[in-house]
């Protein structure tokens, strides 16, 4: 049985943080009976049409999965998987008490860590540059942080 039917009122409580946060996501149902948040996002000038905050059959005890698409971020470090998913947080940080709302926000940070170069020394140049044209700087500030 998904976390929802058994929880309602946690269901309300995630409903209301995004719509009162004036978060621009649009709460659906899959095929799997998953409950997702999708929407757009954009961080620092780059624009993602679809973004996905995937609640797992476990929630709250296990973190939701973000999905990262349109466009796909360059599998440039261990942070982002193949399948457009992103690591915004290390496991043993996650706790019951994380909503739809502070994941939305994690993954602004992890956007913009990874567009202002603040990801990790794992961050291949040329990957970056193949992705986007990034504005001037970018890549000089990143060459300082890596090297």
């Amino acid at each position: 049985m998904q976390w929802y039917l058994k929880d309602k009122r946690r269901l309300a409580v995630e409903i209301e943080l995004m719509e009162n946060n004036g978060v621009n996501f649009q709460l659906y149902q899959d095929d799997y009976d998953n409950l997702i948040w999708h929407g757009p996002l954009s961080v620092l000038g780059r624009y993602h049409n679809d973004v996905r905050l995937v609640y797992t059959e476990n929630f709250p005890f296990e973190p939701m999965k973000v999905y990262v698409f349109e466009p796909q971020l360059p599998k440039v470090n261990v942070h982002i998987h193949e399948d457009g998913s992103i690591c915004y947080i290390e496991p043993k940080e996650w706790n019951a008490n994380w909503t739809a709302y502070a994941v939305y926000l994690t993954t602004i940070r992890f956007l913009n860590d990874f567009y202002s170069g603040r990801m990790d020394s794992s961050l291949s140049l040329s990957a970056v540059t193949m992705f986007d044209q990034p504005r001037k700087g970018f890549i000089e500030r990143l060459k300082e942080m890596i090297f």
